[in-house]
């Protein structure tokens, strides 16, 4: 059975797949990184849906981080990459 997270992972994945407005494309992925980062769980496909996610956009629509778009999508997914 798939747990809450996956559950809207998955959801997350179907309306991203076909973003119509990037101010809603970045709404969706904060949110995302929000449940991420405040999921007690610790299963490592948590942490890397959002990034899978933002990887697939910015390859999809020819998006890189001299861009306004590119910039403010990784900007979002930044606080899960680990720091060093």
């Amino acid at each position: 059975m798939a747990s809450v997270a996956q559950k809207k992972i998955y959801k997350y994945k179907k309306v991203l797949s076909n973003p119509s407005r990037w101010e809603v494309v970045l709404k969706e992925i904060r949110t995302l990184v929000d449940m991420a980062l405040t999921s007690p769980l610790q299963d490592d496909s948590i942490n890397q849906a959002p990034l899978e996610i933002v990887s697939k956009l910015l390859s999809e629509h020819r998006l890189h981080a001299k861009q306004r778009a590119g910039r403010a999508l990784w900007g979002c997914v930044i606080a899960l990459l680990p720091k060093r």
